[in-house]
C-alpha cells in the first residue's frame, strides 16, 4: 500500500502541473485506484469518518493552493450549506424547498439504470486533459465521450489516453477550427450527435490566460461541481430524474468573478438577435442567471432551442482572444433563458459536498451590498484628485423602470397632439439610419435624428422641431435628482477635487446644461458628451480621450457610474479599479426576492404604465445605494410611510384619477367626503387640486369638504317610525338586544327602553339576520321613543348640511368606502334630494341605490360577488378600511353648542386613533406617490391609470403575508360594534377565517 500524502503529491503532479510523462501514466492509475481502495476501507461512504475526510481534504488543498482568503470563503459556504441540509432534513420535506433551496442526500438517490449520458470535452490546452481524465472517472456509469480538438496531434494524444477513462462506452474525437471556443464545437460540431441521450455534460480545458494568468482555482472550482465526485454526479442526475422540470444544472458563479458578469455586458447586440431567433424577450438590464465558465449539465431537450439555431464553426468569429462581445460569449449566457422558454427550470450546484442546490444564483451580488456606497466613495475619495459622474440614470433617474418606455409615453402624447402615428419605431429607426450615414462610427445629435424623422415621418421640420422640443421637455421634467449620489458628488467639489461629468448621449450641450440648472445640479467643473465629442464610453474611445485630456491614471481617478458594460467593464478594462458600480433602483430592486416577484407579477415589459407602476417602487426602495435593507431587513415595511407609498400609494392614485374623472363628465359640484374614511380622501383631493400644474383645470373641479357622517348617524336621522324600521337592521349584527340598541344605535334613551322592554329582554343573544324577526318587535315596542331621539338629531344634521354648503339646486355626490351605499340612500331620503355616489367598490345591496333612481359608480367593482379573485380590494377590504380613518373616534350624533350650531359627537378613539402618529405617516406616504406623479408628469398625470389589477399587487403580499409590515399591524384596526363586534384587527382576522378557509367569506363579510 503506497503512502497516502505520497499519492497525494503525485496526483498534484499529474493534475495541475500540466507535466506529461513524470511518472509512468498506467502507474499512476493504479497508485489512483489504490488511494481509492485505501480511502473507501478507511473512511466508509456515509460514514462521520468520511464526512470528516471529505471536509478535510477538499478545504485542505483549497487552503495549499488558494490560499487562507478562498479557504474562509469556501468554509463559510460549507457551513451555510451544511445548516441548510440539516434544516430541511428535519423538514422531511420533498425535493423543492422553501428559499428555493433543496438538499440531496444520499438516501434520495434514484437508480441509474436506462439513463444515457454523454459528456462533451472541448480540449484546446491539451496539457489539462489528464486533470479531466481525473473527473471523468467519476461518471459512476457508462457514458458516451465527445471530444474536440484543434489539430490532429492532439487527437492522437486524446485517443491513447481515453482508455484510462472508466466506463467510456463510445467515444469520438473530431478536430475543429479554432472558432468559438468550446461553444462552436458543442453545437455546431457535437450538437445533432445529443439526440439519443437524456442528458448532456459539457466541459473544456479553461486557462482563461488574458488575465495574464491563468485562473487554474475557477476550473477546478467547476469541475468539483459538475464531475468532482461520484455522489456529487448521482445528485444531479437524481435532481434530474426526479423533477423533470429542470433542465439545466451548473455550479454557482465563482466567488472571485465580478457580479456584473451576470448581465449582458458587450454582448447586447448579439443578444439582441439571438434572442429574437428564440422568440425571448431582449432585455439589456437585467441580471440573469447562467453557466458562467460555460461548463454544464443540460438535459437533451433543454438544449433543443440552441441546437435549433442551426449555428455553424463559421457563424463564430476566428480566436483573437477576445474576452467579450462575440457570438460565442452571448450563446453561453442563453443556455438557461433558452431552457426556460421551453418551461424549464434550472438548479444552481451551491455545495458538492452537501449536494445543496438552488433555483437561484447569488450572482455574487455580496460584491455590491457588502460595504455601502459611501464608504466606498469615501475611501476613493482620498486617493483621487479627479473624479468623474455618469449623468442620466445615475445622477438623474426617470420614474420608468426602463429607461427606453419614455418613447412608449411619448408616442401616446405625440399621436394626441400632432396625430403621428408609430412615434417610437420612428424614432428608433430614425437614429439608426443617422447612425449608419456615419458608418458607426462616432456619435449622433438629437438634431441630426430629428433630421432623418422628417425624412422618414414625412412631416414638416417645424413639426419635427416641435416633437423634438416636447421629447427633451419631457425628459427635463421626468428626471429625478438621486440625492445621495448628487451629494456625494457635492462633497467631493467641496474638498478640492475636480468634479466631471460624463455621458453617452444624444442630448446636446445645450440640453444638458438646461436639464443640469433645472435640477439644481451645478458641482462640475467640466462635462463630455458621446455627441460632441464623437466617442462614446461603451466604445471606450471616449475612455480613451478624457484619459489624455485629463491627464489621469488609475492612481488619482474615480468614477461613479450606473451601466455594468459602459461605466464598469470599458474602464475595468483600461486598467482601472477605483470604480464606483451603483445600480439603477429597478436593477438593484430586481435582486431582491420582492423585487423579482414583482417584476413577474407586474410585467414592466408590456407597457408603460406598468414600467412606470414599478419604476416608482423601485426608487422608492432603492434609489438610496446604501440602503441595503432591501435584502436584510424582514421589516422593511415596518417603516409607515413605504407602506403608504408602495401597497397604497398606487391603489389612491388610480381612484383618485377616477373619481376627478368621472366627477367632471357627470358635472358634479360638490363632492362630500365621507368620514372617517374621506379624512384622507379629502387631503389627496386638496394635494391634487392645488397642484401648480392644474391651475388651469382648477375651476372645473367640484367643491370639496369632508363630510361629518357615518352609518349610524345617517341611518338613526332618518327614523320616522314602524316603515323605517328595516333600515335600522340593515347589515350584520351580533351581540344582546342591549347592545343593539346602546352600541349599534348608540341611543341616549337605554334607561327607558329597559324600563319598557326589561332587563330579561335586553339581554337576550340575538344576530342578524337569524333573529330579524325577535329585533323588528323590539324596536317596535319603542318606536317612539327612538323617533323622538331621531326627529332631534334630523334638525342637527340637516342644519349640518347646509353648513356644508347644501344647496338643492346642485349636483352633490358622497365619496366613501363602498359596499352598500347605505350612507348615500340615508341622506338622499334625509335631505329629499338625490346624492349621487363614488365609490372604491359596492355589492349586490347597493342595488337599491338604482331602484330609488340614485346614481352612483364604484372602481374597483360595482355591484360585485363574493369571489376574492375577482375583487380583492372588496374581499379583503378591513386592511383598507383601517388605513382609511381619521384623528378621531366614529361621529355619534351631532349636539348644539351655545350659539345653537350642530356640534359634532364622537366616541372614544380606538387603536387606531391612539396610533394615529403612526398612520398618518401612511397617509404621507401615498400623499408623496401622488404628488410624485404629478411632479413628473404634470397634468397629464390625470390621464394616466395603472392596471386595475396590478395596483392591488402589494396589497394582496400584504395580506397573504409576503409582504410583512411587521409592528404596524397593531395598529391597524377596524371598530365595528354597528355588527356587534370590538376592534378588528384585519390581517390577524384574514389568517384566521379567510387564508384558511376560502368558503368562510361568504359567511362573514
Amino acid at each position: 500500500m503506497h503512502d497516502v500524502n505520497e499519492l497525494e503529491k503525485i496526483n498534484k503532479k499529474m493534475q495541475y502541473s500540466g507535466t506529461e510523462g513524470t511518472i509512468d501514466r498506467g502507474k499512476y492509475i493504479q497508485l489512483k485506484a489504490s488511494l481509492g481502495r485505501f480511502v473507501k476501507r478507511c473512511f466508509p461512504p456515509n460514514s462521520k469518518r468520511r464526512v470528516y475526510f471529505t471536509i478535510g481534504h477538499w478545504y485542505g488543498k483549497i487552503l495549499i493552493e488558494n490560499g487562507f482568503t478562498a479557504f474562509l470563503f469556501a468554509l463559510k459556504e460549507h457551513v451555510k450549506a451544511y445548516k441548510e441540509m440539516r434544516r430541511v432534513e428535519r423538514a422531511d420535506t420533498p425535493i423543492s424547498q422553501p428559499d428555493d433551496i433543496i438538499c440531496i442526500s444520499p438516501s434520495e438517490y434514484v437508480p441509474l439504470t436506462n439513463i444515457r449520458i454523454a459528456v462533451h470535452v472541448h480540449v484546446y490546452y491539451i496539457d489539462l486533459f489528464d486533470e479531466i481524465i481525473l473527473h471523468l472517472n467519476n461518471v459512476p456509469i457508462q457514458f458516451s465521450l465527445f471530444v474536440s480538438v484543434t489539430n490532429d496531434e492532439h487527437r492522437q494524444t486524446v485517443l491513447q489516453k481515453i482508455h484510462d477513462i472508466s466506463h467510456v462506452d463510445r467515444a469520438e474525437v473530431r478536430i475543429v477550427e479554432n472558432r468559438g471556443r468550446n461553444i462552436a464545437p458543442f453545437l455546431a460540431e457535437f450538437g445533432r450527435s445529443f439526440h439519443n441521450y437524456d442528458y448532456i455534460c459539457h466541459i473544456h480545458t479553461k486557462k482563461s490566460i488574458y488575465t495574464g494568468e491563468e485562473r487554474t482555482g475557477w476550473r477546478r472550482y467547476l469541475y468539483e461541481r459538475l464531475l468532482g465526485s461520484p455522489d456529487i454526479i448521482h445528485a444531479i442526475l437524481t435532481a434530474f430524474e426526479r423533477d423533470p422540470k429542470i433542465g439545466i444544472i451548473c455550479p454557482e458563479i465563482y466567488p472571485y468573478l465580478p457580479y456584473w458578469a451576470c448581465t449582458w455586458l458587450s454582448n447586447k447586440g448579439i443578444a439582441a438577435m439571438i434572442l429574437q431567433r428564440l422568440n425571448i424577450p431582449f432585455d439589456p438590464d437585467e441580471y440573469f442567471d447562467y453557466p458562467v465558465g460555460s461548463m454544464f449539465w443540460i438535459r437533451k431537450q433543454a438544449l433543443d432551442p440552441i441546437i435549433g439555431l442551426g449555428l455553424t464553426e463559421r457563424d463564430f468569429p476566428v480566436e483573437l482572444g477576445q474576452t467579450d462581445g462575440t457570438l460565442h460569449h452571448t450563446i453561453e449566457r442563453c443556455f438557461i433563458l433558452a431552457a426556460r422558454s421551453r418551461g424549464y427550470r434550472h438548479l444552481v450546484i451551491r455545495d458538492p459536498e452537501t449536494h445543496v442546490f438552488s433555483y437561484r444564483s447569488g450572482r455574487n451580488l455580496h460584491q455590491y451590498l457588502d460595504m455601502s456606497f459611501q464608504k466606498r466613495f469615501m475611501r476613493g475619495l482620498e486617493v483621487s484628485e479627479i473624479v468623474s459622474f455618469d449623468i442620466f440614470d445615475t445622477l438623474l433617474i426617470r420614474p420608468f423602470a426602463s429607461p427606453d418606455r419614455v418613447f412608449d409615453y411619448l408616442e401616446e402624447k405625440i399621436q394626441g397632439k400632432f396625430g403621428i402615428r408609430r412615434f417610437k419605431e420612428l424614432r428608433i429607426n430614425a437614429e439608426l439610419i443617422a447612425r449608419e450615414r456615419k458608418n458607426h462610427s462616432g456619435d449622433v445629435k438629437i438634431s441630426e435624428i430629428y433630421s432623418v424623422f422628417v425624412e422618414i415621418a414625412k412631416i414638416d421640420p417645424e413639426v419635427a422641431n416641435e416633437v423634438l422640443n416636447l421629447e427633451v421637455n419631457t425628459e427635463k421634467r421626468l428626471f429625478i435628482p438621486r440625492k445621495e449620489l448628487i451629494e456625494s458628488a457635492k462633497y467631493a467639489k467641496k474638498m478640492g477635487k475636480r468634479v466631471i461629468l460624463i455621458s453617452d448621449t444624444y442630448f446636446e450641450r445645450t440640453h444638458v446644461e438646461d436639464i443640469l440648472a433645472f435640477k439644481n445640479l451645478d458641482f462640475f467643473d467640466k462635462i463630455y458628451l458621446s455627441c460632441e465629442t464623437g466617442k462614446r464610453k461603451d466604445r471606450g474611445d471616449l475612455w480613451d480621450h478624457i484619459i489624455e485630456k485629463e491627464g489621469i491614471y488609475p492612481s488619482n481617478f474615480m468614477h461613479v457610474g450606473d451601466n455594468e458594460e459602459s461605466d464598469i467593464q470599458r474602464i475595468h478594462d483600461r486598467g482601472f479599479h477605483n470604480v464606483i458600480h451603483v445600480m439603477r433602483p429597478s436593477v438593484l430592486f430586481r435582486q431582491s426576492k420582492l423585487g423579482d416577484s414583482l417584476w413577474n407579477r407586474i410585467s414592466p415589459s408590456s407597457g408603460w404604465r406598468e414600467n412606470v407602476l414599478y419604476g416608482k417602487i423601485a426608487n422608492r426602495l432603492s434609489s438610496n445605494p446604501d440602503k441595503k435593507h432591501l435584502f436584510n431587513s424582514p421589516t422593511l415595511f415596518e417603516d409607515p410611510y413605504i407602506t403608504g407609498y408602495v401597497v397604497f400609494g398606487p391603489i389612491f392614485f388610480n381612484f383618485m384619477n377616477w373619481l376627478i374623472n368621472n366627477a367632471r363628465k357627470d358635472k358634479c359640484q360638490t363632492l362630500w367626503f365621507i368620514a372617517r374614511e374621506g379624512y384622507l380622501l379629502n387631503s389627496l383631493y386638496h394635494t391634487i387640486i392645488r397642484h401648480p400644474d392644474l391651475h388651469e383645470i382648477r375651476a372645473e373641479l367640484p367643491h370639496n369638504s369632508y363630510f361629518l357622517c357615518s352609518r349610524r348617524t345617517a341611518i338613526f336621522a332618518s327614523f320616522r317610525g314602524d316603515e323605517d324600521i328595516p333600515q335600522l337592521m340593515d347589515g350584520l349584527f351580533t351581540g344582546t338586544l342591549r347592545d343593539f340598541f346602546a352600541k349599534r344605535l348608540l341611543t341616549n334613551t337605554i334607561n327607558r327602553i329597559e324600563d319598557r322592554l326589561g332587563t330579561e329582554i335586553l339581554d337576550r343573544q340575538v344576530s342578524l339576520v337569524k333573529d330579524r324577526y325577535v329585533i323588528s318587535n323590539a324596536i317596535r315596542e319603542v318606536t317612539d321613543i327612538l323617533a323622538a331621539e331621531a326627529t332631534r338629531e334630523r334638525e342637527l344634521l340637516l342644519k349640518y348640511c347646509r353648513n356644508q354648503g347644501y344647496d338643492p339646486t346642485k349636483r352633490i355626490s358622497v365619496v366613501d368606502l363602498g359596499y352598500s351605499g347605505t350612507i348615500q340612500y340615508a341622506l338622499s331620503t334625509l335631505l329629499n334630494h338625490p346624492i349621487e355616489g363614488y365609490y372604491f367598490v359596492t355589492q349586490k345591496g347597493a342595488k337599491k341605490l338604482s331602484s330609488a333612481g340614485l346614481n352612483y359608480r364604484a372602481y374597483f367593482g360595482q355591484n360585485v360577488d363574493l369571489s376574492p379573485r375577482k375583487c380583492p380590494i372588496f374581499h379583503y377590504s378591513l386592511l383598507l378600511e383601517a388605513v382609511l380613518t381619521a384623528p378621531t373616534g366614529q361621529l355619534i350624533r351631532f349636539d348644539t353648542d351655545t350659539a345653537g350650531d350642530p356640534v359634532p359627537v364622537f366616541k372614544e378613539g380606538g387603536i387606531s386613533q391612539r396610533e394615529f402618529h403612526r398612520i398618518g405617516r401612511i397617509h404621507e406616504g401615498i400623499i408623496a406617490f401622488i404628488r410624485e406623479m404629478l411632479d413628473e408628469f404634470g397634468k397629464a398625470a390625470l390621464e394616466i391609470e395603472f392596471p386595475i389589477d396590478l395596483v392591488q399587487v402589494c396589497y394582496g403580499y400584504v395580506i397573504s403575508g409576503d409582504i410583512d409590515i411587521g409592528s404596524l399591524e397593531s395598529i391597524l384596526s377596524v371598530e365595528d360594534q354597528y355588527s356587534g363586534y370590538d376592534e378588528i384587527s384585519p390581517l390577524e382576522y384574514y389568517r384566521k377565517y379567510v387564508l384558511n378557509n376560502p368558503e368562510y367569506i361568504q359567511e362573514s363579510i
